[in-house]
């Protein structure tokens, strides 16, 4: 993830764990990145990692018009730059001194580079305490959007706890990106990676494009719009905002870059029944599905669930 986004990206997550971003499909199971100690949104062949780099140059931030003039590793950087200020400006009170102190930094490694995959234009990936983001430039905009996908991502709640198991052979990593939280067994003798589980990628995917269009917002409407029309996680994109609008930005902010997911599932629960919240997150996992008829039926699952909400909330 890092966060691998997309459908087919979640095989590769499971190889190389993290969280990931935009993928650049334009259908609404796009492959975008996946979150978490995968690479969010880029996908990696099996048992591939991002290569290490050094760290980014530090970046005076520049005017939008100024960003035109530099190459795009230079783009890259001032875009994520500009962008942490801005979710920081505005989700400060949602982070503990120690993540903004964290987010404020920016990514450890954020690389340009010539090929990610088919159809695939960006990646995240948090992994030993570590952050990288890796970009494709095919065009200013689609660097432009990707670059903010995937600094959202890197933005949200970060965390991975490594569990020792000496008996089994290795260790077992829980790691989180925003609200998906995957696990997963490494072998201390050959690095396989076994027992891949993961929840909640759909939603974290859907509202990482939510704030990715309205920092676009910020800069154009006409940017938002295109990148809207792009329907890139379409489906859990639409679903995470009505789920705003449901429980207000308060909860959502709270679980995606405070990492207290308790009062979001709370709050769904008391609109929706006890334990709908699981079934939400479920729908809006399977909503960002290769298969197109999965993808649709879970949509108009959770859109049910989401009515049932918006009912109760008017007694």
């Amino acid at each position: 993830m890092s966060e691998i986004s997309g459908g087919s990206a979640e095989n590769d997550e499971m190889n190389t764990p993290e969280t990931g971003g935009e993928t650049g499909q334009t259908g609404s199971g796009g492959t975008e990145g996946l979150a978490g100690g995968n690479l969010e949104s880029v996908q990696l062949g099996e048992g591939s990692e991002v290569p290490p780099a050094a760290p980014a140059a530090e970046i005076t931030p520049a005017l939008a018009t100024e960003v035109q003039e530099l190459s795009p590793q230079q783009q890259a950087e001032v875009i994520h730059q500009n962008t942490i200020a801005s979710i920081l400006q505005e989700n400060g009170a949602y982070f503990s001194p120690k993540d903004a102190a964290r987010v404020s930094q920016g990514a450890d490694s954020i690389r340009v580079v010539q090929d990610l995959g088919e159809g695939v234009t960006g990646g995240y990936r948090y992994s030993e305490g570590k952050s990288s983001i890796q970009l494709l430039a095919t065009s200013k905009n689609q660097l432009e959007r990707s670059a903010i996908h995937e600094t959202v991502h890197c933005s949200s709640f970060n965390r991975e706890i490594i569990v020792p198991e000496p008996s089994k052979g290795g260790h077992t990593v829980y790691n989180t990106v925003g609200t998906r939280q995957a696990s997963w067994f490494k072998s201390d003798k050959n690095g396989e990676i076994s027992n891949y589980t993961e929840k909640g990628r759909g939603m974290n995917e859907g509202i990482t494009t939510m704030y990715t269009n309205r920092e676009l917002a910020k800069i154009s409407q006409e940017r938002a719009l295109a990148a809207q029309r792009q329907q890139i996680y379409g489906h859990a994109t639409d679903l995470c905002t009505a789920l705003e609008g449901q429980v207000g930005e308060a909860p959502m902010k709270e679980a995606f870059f405070g990492g207290n997911m308790k009062a979001l599932e709370d709050k769904v629960n008391e609109l929706a029944g006890d334990k709908v919240f699981d079934s939400l997150r479920s729908c809006l996992d399977r909503a960002i599905s290769d298969d197109y008829t999965e993808r649709v039926a879970a949509t108009r699952e959770a859109q049910e669930i989401l009515a049932r909400m918006a009912e109760r909330s008017k007694k």
